[in-house]
């Protein structure tokens, strides 16, 4: 089974370098997701892919998040949004970041080429 993920920062930077954030958040989404994919998409069954558009407030805080794109199999989205869920809060915003918050979009693919 092939399982990847993959962040993109939907808000300007204005200046900041948010490349060591992403791979950091990146790394703590995947290894909480990880633990809660469903056996049947571990042993290929289910494919798909989920994407989820969110928020991170300026201490690490996600108070919003919406299912941009659905996969079309319930258990596929709850672990997504699982993933992101237990991994709030995230580390907070890089201090040389001046905006109260930046959006996200996470996709996670179950079983199909990473985009």
């Amino acid at each position: 089974a092939r399982m990847g993920s993959a962040i993109e920062l939907q808000t300007n930077p204005e200046g900041a370098d948010f490349k060591p954030y992403l791979t950091r958040i990146l790394a703590i989404v995947r290894r909480n997701w990880f633990g809660v994919i469903p056996v049947s998409a571990r042993m290929g069954a289910l494919r798909g892919r989920t994407t989820i558009q969110f928020v991170v407030s300026r201490d690490g805080s996600i108070p919003k998040l919406v299912i941009a794109d659905s996969s079309g199999m319930q258990p596929l989205d709850t672990a997504a949004v699982a993933g992101l869920s237990m991994s709030n809060p995230l580390p907070p915003l890089p201090a040389e970041f001046k905006g109260g918050f930046i959006r996200l979009q996470f996709s996670f693919s179950y079983n199909v080429p990473a985009l």
